[in-house]
């Protein structure tokens, strides 16, 4: 019988059983049904559904046969089968239920009922068992049908499932939900609930700081709102004046806006106005008033109406409807100079002011709340009024630049036209009949307060089914409406715009914009007859209601000299980067590649992102140069006046590079053009000539800041097919750079590794005028010396030759020194790899290769340097010199060389013994600013708020002189600052005066100011004090307590005098540069360690001794001290001496 695990009583179908539950019971129920099962569980287990689904007091038989009969297996129970049970249980028909309990009670088959089976599962009485089975041992359905209604209370489960309201699917005792609370104190259901939840939640994660403030909003609602009514309308929302608006703000205000009657409506309206919330309009808040009305109104639908009226019409009009107001025989408080309304004033206005003036705004916030926060309308006929009305607004103003616009096919636009506009019968919520057509949206949509609809899904009009629509010509693609109910056109399907665009063949190819296809351009298409226009806001509300595949947003753009119009036809682009070998692989982007570029904003021509790219992984260099293979990583679509910066920074932000790391190259079509480097940032793609299709090559900087490009080309010159010849060649011939006069030796190298070092010191050499036209006329060729093995065997000196001259007669503006830094590499391991190195050792080690390399001295002879033995330093120089000069000839000694005189001289005897050094560099010591920046946030007793000031100081300064400092600043005394260091809202360390400043929290300090009537004394002892339980120890330094008023007695006078004589002459190429003996003497004359001299104080400030008295603690007392901030004060009894 039915406790068999096969036995399957449900009598309606999981679809069917949806329709008899709304939106909040079936979510309710699945939620249930997850928290019942377990986290990722499918089925419901026999013990679940028993305490769960029934309860303890049933017993376990019926508790099995319910359990079956419900679709229970060994497995359990799915939510589809229990949905369908408990809908059967509680909103079953007579006849479903009478079906129920036959398939309980029936054999395997479902044919008959057996007696014995039946007498045995069921206690029955006898004479109802006898008038079951009088006419035999078994009964089919219609005759178990015939008794079981006549004898209701035959058993205990026919007794309760067929009783009227047996068990309700929701109980009335349940605590409401938030949408159920909400839905209570608003006119919106708990569907309008949750659809304007999502869209609040979209909107706020889409705002930069998180909150939907009146900066976010602004662009979002004006236009159509007119810009001196935003701060109203936000007001409007924001009744708690905190600045944005949160949910339940939103809900009531959508209600009252759209949902709630007239006069409730129209109250919201004032609300715009009264911007001070004192319940009525001044004089200006009236003039603003009318002028926004004014504005609306000749932007509405029936803009014609209000075409000749002026704000003096409107003024004249208030006048009279105050003297209609006033008592008989009284004049009217109102004039042309004082016209003020309260709030019943202006609900009475609105209703007899024949100008009707307030209902196109009415009309403008009914569909802003449904086309900007989200409502759905409650019928289709009013999605026609709210569509079209906002749509009509927009198609009036003119293009703006960087606006979008969505194309829609013909064919959707008709099918939704039509069904839109169908009238079978009288609606329920616009009244409106097939007899009536209505123009606007009044006060008849809501008036009807029995809010007691379902969803937009459960509306006959908005009911999903499987039929088709009428043939009426539309021939849009439906998904269809449920058929039978009306005859009207089918709601259409998702928009579909796959008939206005072309095959993609780059479809598998990932694209980095939404532009969402090519459009069509065999056949033009021309608006109103293959497609629609809507702007961004409305194709985001129609997207919410009906879905869509494909949407096609494009630009509006001006072109030089020219109007403002819309781009139908983007720049679609093909974007290559080179393939990675994966022994070459990096692991993050090119240089910093994993994070964001310093460019952040978006390009204008990107028409959206549709999804955030990763980063790329970088070609490292290799030792071994190959060509960079190309591939094809990504499309994209621009505007034809989309600037390469604008391209770049878009590329930059989708694959989390730095503008830096990158470069664009134009690829042409044909297989053996020269690729063209993109250099004119400020030139559009339609100056450089790129059409649609074409391909940028998207270059990222390898790790060691080399370019894949520039190795290529090596590679390319290398191996002798000079295909793609040098990077200086493939660089576009661009306006600047025609008509820019090229400087000879101005030209910029490539960093090529963090090789600035290198770069420098290399340009500096390349404008020496001497070694530069050595190397121009090629003398080296004639001095090389390629026996030397102290140098590189002439090899440095030719690549040099080689790069000097390309710098002079280079036509482009940098050039890279690929083969000179692998010169350098191969000779000077300590300068090879990534890493940074000194400009100047770089320097000392090219100038004495060079020097080896060129050095005419083939075999240096051996030679001893004799004493001065006081001979004229002329001579000894000269001598120094010449014997210099007979091991080292070459034009580096001619040019950089000199003599640098040392003297040494013995403190005994007097002897003197000098000599003469070769040098080639002398380093000079920069000055180094010997201050600290100080910022101190000054926090005073009477609760004002605190102030930060700003100062500099010497670092040698101490915490006294900072005192004394800002005591000039803050008018406060400096005995009665406390200097202390925060850290996680906590006292840190109190900074003593005869301390140091420390660099470290020189911008993170604080002064508490003392009272007065406790001045503290500390000892030179270290001190550590435990504040209260709860507060962390606060360690102290040994000077922590020192006294501030503890006078010093004897302030030792610490001289220091140092001296330092030197004698220094300096010979170049034997002749004297006319450097003398230096002589220097430093000293420290007496210093002042309390008084502040030497950090711009001149004052000396005698402290005057201080009794020593106990310390006690006192803890946020008024007269004191804050309750965040402990102090010590004197205890009673002790006296101070001031």
């Amino acid at each position: 019988m039915g406790t068999k695990e096969s036995k399957h009583s449900n009598s309606i179908s999981y679809e069917d059983s949806v329709k008899r539950v709304s939106d909040a019971e079936l979510r309710r129920l699945r939620d249930a049904f997850k928290k019942s099962a377990g986290v990722g569980r499918l089925f419901l287990s026999r013990n679940a559904f028993q305490q769960d689904v029934l309860c303890e007091g049933v017993p376990p038989k019926i508790t099995d046969m319910l359990y079956a009969a419900c679709g229970g297996t060994q497995r359990g129970i799915s939510f589809k089968d229990l949905l369908c049970g408990l809908v059967l249980i509680t909103r079953g028909t007579q006849e479903e239920k009478t079906k129920f309990l036959w398939n309980l009670y029936c054999n395997d088959a479902g044919t008959y009922i057996i007696r014995s089976e039946y007498v045995r599962n069921v206690n029955l009485a006898p004479f109802e068992s006898v008038s079951l089975f009088a006419q035999g041992e078994r009964v089919n359905f219609e005759q178990f049908q015939d008794w079981i209604i006549k004898h209701r209370n035959a058993t205990v489960l026919s007794n309760w499932l067929l009783a009227d309201n047996c068990v309700s699917l929701t109980s009335e005792l349940e605590t409401p939900t938030f949408y159920q609370s909400l839905a209570g104190v608003t006119h919106l259901e708990e569907k309008d609930i949750g659809d304007l939840e999502k869209e609040f939640w979209r909107l706020k994660n889409t705002s930069q700081n998180g909150q939907i403030d009146l900066q976010f909003l602004g662009p979002l609602i004006s236009p159509p709102i007119p810009k001196n009514a935003l701060a109203g309308l936000f007001n409007a929302f924001d009744e708690n004046r905190d600045g944005h608006i949160d949910f339940k703000e939103l809900c009531c205000g959508v209600s009252a806006a759209c949902r709630g009657p007239g006069v409730e409506r129209t109250r919201f309206c004032f609300k715009i106005f009264d911007v001070d919330r004192d319940g009525v309009l001044s004089h200006e808040e009236t003039l603003q008033m009318i002028n926004v009305l004014l504005l609306v109104a000749k932007e509405n639908r029936d803009a014609q109406q209000y075409k000749e009226l002026t704000k003096q019409h409107v003024i004249s009009d208030l006048l009279e409807f105050g003297q209609r107001r006033s008592p008989d025989g009284e004049p009217s408080k109102l004039t042309r100079d004082n016209v003020s309304l309260t709030a019943e004033d202006f609900m009475l206005w609105n209703v007899q002011c024949d100008l009707r003036l307030m209902q196109p705004l009415l009309d403008l916030i009914f569909e802003l709340c449904h086309i900007v926060f989200g409502l759905w309308p409650q019928c289709k006929h009013m999605e026609n009024d709210i569509v079209r009305g906002w749509l009509r607004r927009e198609e009036r103003r003119p293009y703006r630049v960087g606006q979008f616009w969505y194309l829609i096919t013909r064919d959707w636009w008709l099918g939704w036209t039509q069904y839109t506009q169908h009238t079978a019968h009288t609606c329920d919520y616009c009244k409106r009949s097939p007899a009536s057509q209505r123009t606007a949206v009044d006060e008849a949509l809501v008036c009807d307060e029995s809010f007691n609809t379902h969803s937009l899904e459960q509306h006959d009009s908005y009911s999903l089914g499987s039929g088709t629509g009428s043939a009426t010509g539309s021939g849009s693609a439906s998904s269809g409406i449920s058929a039978g109910r009306h005859c009207g056109p089918a709601r259409p399907g998702p928009i579909d715009n796959s008939n206005l665009i072309t095959a993609n063949p780059y479809r598998n190819v990932r694209t980095l914009t939404g532009e969402g296809g090519h459009l069509k351009r065999d056949t033009p298409l021309v608006q109103s007859h293959d497609f629609e226009l809507v702007p961004k806001s409305l194709w985001k509300a129609l997207n919410r209601w009906y879905g869509d595949n494909l949407p096609l947003p494009r630009q509006v753009i001006q072109p030089p000299n020219s109007e403002v119009e819309l781009e139908l036809y983007p720049l679609n682009l093909r974007i290559l980067l080179h393939q990675a070998q994966p022994s070459q692989m990096g692991a993050g982007g090119g240089g910093s590649g994993a994070q964001l570029g310093s460019w952040g904003s978006t390009v204008s021509g990107g028409y959206g992102v549709l999804a955030s790219g990763g980063g790329y992984a970088a070609i490292a260099a290799s030792s071994v140069l190959q060509p960079p293979k190309r591939y094809l990583a990504y499309t994209a679509a621009f505007s034809r006046l989309a600037t390469v910066r604008q391209v770049g920074e878009f590329l930059c932000e989708q694959l989390r590079l730095k503008a830096e790391d990158i470069r664009l190259w134009h690829v042409p079509q044909q297989e053996n053009g020269a690729i063209l480097l993109l250099e004119e940032d400020a030139m559009c793609l339609k100056e450089l000539l790129i059409r649609d299709n074409d391909q940028l090559l998207l270059e990222i900087r390898n790790k060691d800041l080399t370019w894949p490009e520039e190795l290529g080309s090596l590679a390319s010159a290398q191996s002798g097919q000079g295909a793609c010849g040098t990077p200086g060649d493939r660089r576009r011939m661009t306006r600047s750079s025609i008509m820019s006069v090229h400087a000879p030796g101005a030209t910029g190298l490539h960093n090529l590794g963090n090789t600035c070092f290198m770069n420098a010191a290399l340009q500096v050499l390349f404008n020496t005028q001497p070694l530069a036209q050595y190397f121009q006329r090629e003398m080296h060729r004639f001095e090389l010396n390629a026996a030397n093995k102290l140098g590189t065997r002439g090899q440095l000196a030719m690549r040099y030759a080689e790069l000097l001259k390309e710098v002079w007669t280079a036509t482009t503006r940098s050039v890279a020194p690929l083969k000179l830094r692998f010169c350098v590499n191969k000779h000077a391991p300590q300068f090879a790899g990534g890493g940074q190195h000194d400009s100047q050792e770089l320097l000392e080690w090219l100038l004495d290769a060079l020097h080896e390399d060129l050095n005419r001295v083939m075999e240096k002879p051996y030679s001893e340097l004799k004493d001065s033995n006081g001979r004229p330093d002329k001579l000894v120089a000269a001598e120094a010199w010449s014997q210099h000069h007979a091991r080292n000839q070459s034009i580096i000694i001619d040019l950089f060389y000199g003599q640098l005189k040392s003297k040494v001289s013995c403190l005994s005897c007097g002897h003197e013994s000098v000599r003469f050094d070769p040098f080639s560099l002398l380093s000079l010591p920069l000055p180094v600013e010997n201050y600290v920046y100080l910022e101190v946030l000054v926090i005073l007793l009477d609760g004002s708020v605190p102030i930060k000031y700003g100062f500099r100081l010497n670092s040698e300064c101490k915490y006294s002189h900072m005192k004394h400092k800002l005591a000039k600043l803050c008018s406060l005394q400096p005995n009665l600052m406390l200097v202390c260091e925060l850290w996680n809202s906590q006292i840190r360390q109190v900074l003593a005066d005869e301390e140091k400043l420390r660099m470290q929290s020189a911008k993170e300090l604080y002064v508490y100011q003392l009272p007065e009537q406790s001045i503290r004394t500390r000892s030179n002892s270290g001190l550590s004090m435990h504040i209260e339980q709860g507060l962390k120890d606060i360690q102290r330094s040994s000077a922590l307590m020192t006294a501030q008023d503890t006078s010093l007695s004897s302030l030792s006078t610490i001289q220091t005098s140092t001296s330092q004589r030197a004698s220094s002459r300096v010979l170049c190429n034997g002749h004297a540069m006319g450097l003398e003996a230096v002589e220097a003497d430093h000293s420290l004359g007496n210093a002042n360690n309390f008084s502040g001299n030497g950090c711009g104080d001149n004052q000396v400030h005698e402290l005057l001794p201080d009794e020593a008295g106990k310390v006690s603690r006192c803890f946020g007392k008024r007269e004191c001290m804050p309750h965040s901030l402990f102090c010590f004060k004197y205890s009673l009894g002790q006296s101070i001496v001031s």
